[in-house]
């Protein structure tokens, strides 16, 4: 018995599992990590189905950006929702309505009714309900734990995210090789259930669920813009914000044609290099989530991002597969590092009444990883892939340090 008490002594005690002691955060936590394993069963399998059925490569790349395009307005919508309605209530019924799309979606493979623009059509619509509800979610953290917890609470809700990073596709694989990739949508169904199941088990004051105020929506609008651009760091972290999809994941989605073109190795290559970037954002997580209290994190969150500028530079010089691997690793650890900071100094830098949707405007940015994905395809036809990959890298330290010139404060954030 003593011993099992030190255990739990010793457990508690762990800094980086802080907001683990918060019964509301476990419930959203757990709720964070089922969805984040149905996110990731999507992501491997939606591609794989379009290229069985279709052999094209184009077409498989036309059904995967369509799920990031509603990003840049759903993800608006679902703060303005965030912030006008009970979060708790939106964030149960919109994982309920996922997961019955993605029910349905089996259901058609299953009965061999799907063809490519049904799941063109099936990844625009779960891209409009995902992207929705991601502010909710966000915003929900400052609900659950104190102030002093924000950043431990957001570095482990991406640690939910990364750990499925790694364990998604793999998991995926193995439905899709003994029981089809029906079984695998199936299967995700249950996981956003899984979400809306933990998160009717969280228990908020009436102070944190209250609507606040009806507004329309330009009035909504216009006072958020007006909220952002009365703050210097607001500014600088959104403009910031923009590097990680437009010029970070863009260099990650031309991995299968640099191991191929540049390092000549065959798929077994390429799942070691993109398991590398997820094995650095897992590592990365767990890190900022046992640092999570250091000060300066506006300093942090420009050296991390000037960091991996310069990994992608790297990156597109290097010839070895072991020192591209190293390289991706820490591109990883930069990138997860940067954007969960981003996530922490938005939540702290910003008020209840606004946090849905200036959070919205972290989430509309994954929109713009189509974008950063057809400029870094288009510079790679002109140029070759290495080259393409230097260029981005500098763009990116450039684009770093012409935000921090115009925005000192963002130095000096704590």
């Amino acid at each position: 018995m003593k011993e099992s008490k030190s255990r739990v002594s010793f457990a508690s005690s762990l800094g980086t599992f802080e907001s683990f002691k918060r019964r509301n955060y476990r419930y959203l936590w757990l709720g964070t990590y089922s969805a984040a394993f149905g996110v990731w069963l999507h992501q491997a399998s939606l591609g794989w189905f379009v290229f069985e059925i279709t052999n094209s490569p184009f077409l498989v790349g036309v059904v995967v950006a369509t799920r990031n395009v509603p990003f840049v307005i759903a993800g608006l919508g679902g703060g303005l929702a965030a912030d006008r309605f009970n979060r708790r209530t939106l964030l149960a019924l919109m994982h309920i309505l996922i997961s019955i799309w993605a029910l349905l979606f089996s259901v058609t493979i299953l009965f061999q009714l799907a063809k490519w623009w049904v799941a063109a059509i099936y990844a625009f619509v779960n891209g409009v309900m995902w992207s929705f509800s991601q502010p909710i979610r966000q915003s929900m953290v400052a609900a659950v734990v104190p102030k002093h917890m924000l950043p431990n609470a957001v570095a482990l809700q991406t640690m939910a995210f990364n750990i499925n990073m790694i364990m998604g596709p793999s998991v995926a694989g193995l439905l899709i090789t003994y029981f089809g990739v029906e079984a695998s949508f199936f299967l995700q169904s249950f996981a956003y259930l899984g979400m809306s199941a933990c998160i009717w088990a969280v228990r908020l004051s009436e102070s944190t669920t209250e609507k606040n105020l009806p507004a329309s929506i330009g009035e909504n609008l216009r006072l958020m813009a007006q909220y952002v651009m009365g703050s210097q760091v607001l500014i600088a972290l959104v403009l910031i914000g923009l590097v990680f999809p437009l010029f970070v994941m863009s260099t990650i989605q031309l991995m299968p044609v640099f191991a191929a073109d540049v390092l000549g190795v065959d798929a077994r290559g390429l799942g070691i290099l993109m398991s590398a970037v997820g094995v650095g954002a897992l590592v990365g997580s767990l890190s900022l989530a046992s640092l999570s209290n250091f000060s300066r994190k506006g300093s942090a969150l420009v050296t991390v991002s000037v960091l991996v500028g310069i990994g992608i530079v790297v990156l597109g010089t290097s010839k070895g597969f072991l020192f591209a691997t190293g390289i991706l690793l820490f591109i990883g650890i930069c990138n997860i590092v940067g954007r969960v900071l981003i996530q922490t100094l938005l939540q702290l830098h910003t008020t209840d009444l606004f946090r849905g949707r200036i959070l919205a405007l972290y989430v509309m940015q994954q929109g713009f990883t189509t974008i950063g994905t057809l400029f870094a395809g288009a510079l790679a036809e002109v140029l070759d892939v290495g080259t393409a990959i230097i260029v981005i890298g500098i763009m990116t330290v450039v684009v770093v340090l012409l935000v921090v010139v115009f925005f000192r404060t963002l130095i000096r954030t704590q």
